[in-house]
């Protein structure tokens, strides 16, 4: 059963790439006939319904089967979507599923995520079968007393708008209130239908959509081809209309127009798509010129051959072609390369691994480059197969030449094959692999753990230790057992550093290095090897950025959208429009926060509870429009907000330099600059550490009411203690800003313990800042809806 949804995971790949084409040949094609619109959706049917399909050396289609059906039993899991960008994504992702290599008994997670997939796509498909099934029991019922006015023709006083119903015996159903000129309309429209054979059409798309109901452009064909089939008909009706009838037949659509919002199999109903499209259609409809229907002709056709078709591929046959000897050269790493001769052992595998290469696809790609690396294999019957490498940094060049055809290979573990038998070696290259992983120094960092992080893709970064101003931001070279990591020279430091490869560690090479910026690493001292992803120090929650048009403002997509799916929460979409955030989960959504925008966003655990909360900037307010930053912990359901109304403006930054948020504080709608610190969540509320700023006067501190049936406020501090309440006894509302004057002539708000109390002296908030020296400068607190704030 795996194995079958992983074939309709494939179909529906490929069908993508054709619906893809033909979204675009539908704008190309707005002056053909409306049939050819549904030719083309025709087109996708037959690629969504054919298991088999021919090769062609025409195909468009990037990869046949992009998903190996046996991905699950992979030692290293990977796709082949024939386009490298997508590989470059996914890939990586994947291969993080494969179980440790020491660790012998442990099973491929995908195991078990492919079986739970094929549950929920089979509860998909038996969600929308019922559905079908209920909506067209209902439908039967509520026309089983129509009468028969003619033929096949019935009329209901249940029926709102005309529509055909039924597959082998179609029926045309009509409310009672039609008058003379609009049913004859109508009927010679669904009659249209009828011949056409649109009734077994419409439920065909939706049986092929309730199949691949994940597979969001199959949703948007099937909305697209109840349209075009409907246009269609409307053409194939009018062309013999004059303009006077023609306008009696827009007022047909009019009246018979419904606002459908559920998509359905069945019926086909005369005014439930499109009805102010196809009132314009119909107006402005004119014959289409021969040429123009001969261009659309061979249009689909063109189509049809190249995306009905699967790319061209590499066969070899061991049984039937035997290699009698191959050698292969390797010119990376010198100028003089000599071929070397390969063993019995290692022609077998050569043979084994030419009859399971996957995804090729015969093309001249890589014609006329030359070589880097080779293995040129000589066959029985007197041919040669050469494996060619082409790039001198990766390994994703790759092409077999056979019989005078090329083949371009994307199967990442034959092109890792390849390189690593050409460098001589008999192991797979990752098992000494130095990128993807973190390096801890031996020795003491600067405050903390100097750890060193090889990427995947040929970038570093290194920590030095939790007290450094300096993130080493660079790129790195392996040439045999050295490592050679090149700093990018920000801050204006060009730093080049030498390693050497020994078991899991790195060993520093003094010679020809520059050494570090706080921390001098002894030659020959060690970074070990360690699974733990080290963060810039260790307080410091990591930051994912989303986007930030506080940077870009020009680029901010005022009519778009952005979603993005974090690991921490599995089963939900959160997603941006530019006045809204929100949580998507199945088909519920929720508001988290508004704003008129929305700036940034960005995700980082400031609580320390383990998942991330949203940090945002926001513009708020109508008339006087200010911008704040609001912090949401979606895992809580609690938010928390900066801002000070028409005195202030609070936006929030990422540092690179040091990895954390900044809040920035201004003049209200101004650029003077007040303060800026270091965004943290301590003692259960948001604070920000380190404004700098110089303040001639004592501060004033204001308090914003956080909740309803405040009778009083008390506050203590470290040498004095007082409060507030209304002179006439009355309650303070929720959203009042009131004076603390017990803390004018404090810099800030160290040791402060403030209450909130209630008519009969019960607590209904409360909040303390320790008093100690990391909490100097602080004057800011927000908790929930309660907020202290000083005004300069």
């Amino acid at each position: 059963m795996n194995e079958l949804f992983l074939k309709i995971i494939n179909m529906s790949i490929s069908a993508s790439w054709l619906i893809l084409a033909v979204l675009i040949l539908r704008l190309v094609l707005k002056k053909a006939p409306k049939w050819v619109n549904v030719l083309l959706w025709g087109i996708v049917a037959v690629r969504l319904i054919c298991p088999l399909s021919f090769e062609s050396a025409l195909s468009l289609i990037p990869s046949s089967e992009t998903i190996p059906l046996d991905i699950e039993m992979a030692a290293k899991p990977t796709i082949d979507s024939g386009v490298p960008a997508i590989n470059s994504v996914v890939n990586p992702v994947l291969s993080s599923f494969a179980p440790p290599q020491h660790v012998l008994t442990s099973a491929n997670p995908l195991q078990i995520w492919i079986p739970i997939l094929n549950i929920i796509w089979l509860i998909g498909v038996g969600a929308l079968l019922l559905y079908t099934a209920v909506s067209h029991w209902r439908l039967c019922r509520k026309v089983d007393t129509a009468v028969r006015y003619k033929g096949n023709i019935f009329q209901s006083e249940n029926v709102s708008s005309p529509f055909v119903l039924g597959i082998i015996k179609p029926r045309i159903y009509l409310p009672f209130n039609m008058n003379g000129q609009d049913l004859e309309h109508v009927v010679a429209h669904e009659q249209a239908h009828i011949r056409r054979k649109d009734h077994w059409w419409k439920p065909l798309g939706f049986l092929l959509l309730t199949i691949h109901w994940f597979n969001p452009l199959m949703w948007l064909a099937y909305v697209l081809l109840c349209r075009d089939i409907e246009f269609s008909c409307d053409e194939k009706v009018i062309k013999e209309l004059g303009n006077e009838q023609r306008a009696d037949y827009t007022q047909a659509l009019v009246v018979c127009s419904v606002n459908r919002r559920m998509i359905a199999a069945c019926p086909l109903a005369f005014g439930e798509v499109g009805v102010k499209d196809r009132v314009k259609s119909v107006m402005n409809y004119k014959k289409p010129a021969f040429w123009i229907i001969i261009l659309a002709v061979i249009a689909c056709v063109i189509v049809a051959v190249c995306f009905l078709t699967n790319p061209m591929g590499f066969q070899f046959d061991e049984a039937t072609h035997t290699i009698v000897s191959a050698n292969h050269f390797d010119m990376r790493n010198a100028d003089d390369a000599v071929a070397i001769e390969m063993n019995p052992a290692q022609i077998s595998e050569l043979s084994s691994r030419l009859a399971g290469v996957k995804n090729t696809k015969k093309s001249d790609e890589y014609g006329g480059f030359t070589p880097g690396y080779q293995i040129s294999a000589l066959l029985e019957d007197g041919t040669y197969i050469r494996i060619n490498g082409y790039s001198l940094s990766d390994n994703d060049m790759v092409d077999i030449e056979w019989n005078e055809e090329r083949y371009v290979v994307s199967d990442e573990e034959f092109q890792d094959y390849l390189s690593r038998i050409c460098a001589g070696g008999d192991v797979s290259s990752a098992d000494n692999a130095v990128a993807g992983k973190t390096y801890l120094y031996e020795g003491e960092g600067f405050m903390g753990n100097f750890t060193i992080t090889l990427y995947n893709d040929g970038t570093f970064t290194y920590y030095e230790g939790m007290a450094s101003s300096y993130i080493g931001i660079g790129s790195w070279e392996q040439n045999g057992d050295s490592i050679i990591l090149t700093d990018d020279g920000h801050g204006g430091y060009g730093i080049v550093n030498h390693f050497r490869c020994d078991g899991n560690d790195l060993v520093f090479v003094e010679q020809d290095s520059n050494n570090f910026v706080y921390v001098k690493v002894k030659d020959g001292e060690r970074f070990h090897s360690t699974g733990e992803a080290f963060k810039p120090n260790d307080t410091t929650a990591a930051v994912t950025k989303w986007f930030d048009y506080l940077e870009t403002p020009d680029e901010m997509k005022w009519d778009g959208s952005l979603e993005i799916n974090l690991t921490e929460f599995p089963d939900v979409t959160f997603r941006w429009s530019y006045g809204e955030m929100l949580a998507v989960k199945g088909s519920k959504s929720t508001s988290l926060y508004t704003g008129m925008p929305i700036w940034n966003a960005y995700f980082c655990d400031l609580s320390g509870g383990g998942l991330p909360e949203l940090c945002s900037t926001i513009s708020w307010g109508s008339g006087m429009i200010d911008n704040r930053v609001i912090i949401y912990d979606y895992a809580n359901g609690a938010s928390y907000e900066l801002s000070d109304r028409g005195n202030f403006d609070f936006t929030l930054r990422f540092n690179e330099a040091d990895g954390y948020l900044y809040v920035d504080k201004r003049k209200y709608n101004t650029d003077e600059l007040v303060q800026s610190g270091r965004l943290v969540f301590k003692d259960d509320c948001l604070q920000v550490e380190g404004f700098s700023s110089n303040v001639d006067e004592p501060a004033k501190y204001y308090l914003t009411i956080g909740a309803e049936g405040v009778k009083s406020i008390e506050l203590t501090m470290p040498n004095s203690s007082g409060g507030c309440e209304n002179a006439d006894g009355s309650l303070f509302k929720k959203g009042e800003r009131i004076w603390l004057e017990n803390l004018d002539g404090y810099t800030d708000l160290r040791g402060l313990t403030i209450t909130a109390l209630g008519e009969n002296g019960e607590i209904i908030w409360t909040a303390s800042i320790p008093n100690e020296d990391e909490n100097q400068g602080f004057t800011h607190l927000v908790n929930d809806d309660w907020e202290i704030t000083n005004i300069e």
